[in-house]
């Protein structure tokens, strides 16, 4: 029992009473926790959803979401990070101000689970030496982060180990 009686119960036959407050009771709700009903129409309601507001749901496992959609959940709660965006990687702040700070919770590697481990502004999956900063800088087709000689082509050509 939900302790509300029948005359005055909205939902009688859910003891939750429309726990996500979206006026669909919790025995016809698809998503009866997630106010949004599946926004990003993935099969996924937001409680059960790593990325609620994008479709590929952090496709490289990088707990960074590419978001195709955002909602701020509360006006007042994300009026602060307008501000101030760089405080946008706090915690759940992406979830609940995700258009405030669309741009800052934005996974700008989405195929690249290092998101650009080297920083080089190229993301690892399209990166030719994903791990060396420089991207091979002698041109001698070993990337500097295996290369045992990265600033000569000849890679110690003549043996003196220098």
């Amino acid at each position: 029992s939900d302790m509300v009686c029948g005359d005055i119960d909205s939902c009688v036959v859910d003891p939750e009473n429309d726990a996500d407050s979206d006026s669909i009771c919790g025995n016809i709700d698809s998503c009866s926790h997630d106010v949004l009903n599946d926004v990003d129409s993935d099969m996924l309601c937001a409680d059960k959803d790593v990325c609620p507001f994008g479709f590929d749901n952090d496709a490289d496992g990088d707990n960074v979401c590419l978001d195709d959609l955002c909602e701020d959940v509360d006006a007042a709660l994300c009026s602060p990070y307008t501000l101030k965006p760089l405080r946008c990687g706090e915690p759940n702040i992406c979830s609940l101000c995700s258009c405030t700070c669309f741009d800052q919770c934005q996974d700008l590697c989405p195929n690249d689970g290092d998101n650009d481990g080297d920083s080089d502004s190229i993301c690892g999956d399209i990166d030719s030496c994903p791990f060396d900063s420089e991207n091979d800088k002698d041109g001698d087709g070993i990337c500097g982060d295996v290369d045992s000689c990265p600033m000569d082509f000849d890679n110690d050509g003549d043996s003196d180990s220098l």
